[in-house]
């Protein structure tokens, strides 16, 4: 069995109710197509910066905190493939990763 929040972010995948995470992201007016961060989000789940001062591109519930035009998007492609995780977009219009045997199911 998938742990709940995972299994909360899959149903953002598939639902037909467009704010299924709504219980676990707050509406922050963050673009996910934009090149903004989703500090709300983050905050949200108790995250904070490392000591460089980088923030996680991905929240405890997969859903990346970056927007598509964020200047390390690549980067985020890039190490999210590189440590075997997929990213698929919600209904919710967020984006979302998950290990990529989550999404073979």
């Amino acid at each position: 069995m998938l742990p709940l929040m995972v299994r909360d972010s899959l149903a953002a995948l598939t639902d037909e109710d467009p704010n299924a995470l709504g219980v676990l992201s707050p509406q922050s007016g963050f673009d996910p197509e934009g090149d903004g961060y989703d500090y709300a989000t983050a905050n949200y789940f108790g995250m904070k910066p490392d000591n460089a001062g980088h923030w996680s591109s991905r929240a405890p519930n997969g859903q990346l905190l970056k927007g598509r035009k964020h200047l390390t998007w690549p980067l985020t492609l890039m190490g999210e493939d590189q440590s075997g995780y997929v990213i698929r977009k919600g209904r919710d219009g967020r984006y979302y990763s998950f290990p990529r045997l989550w999404d073979e199911e």
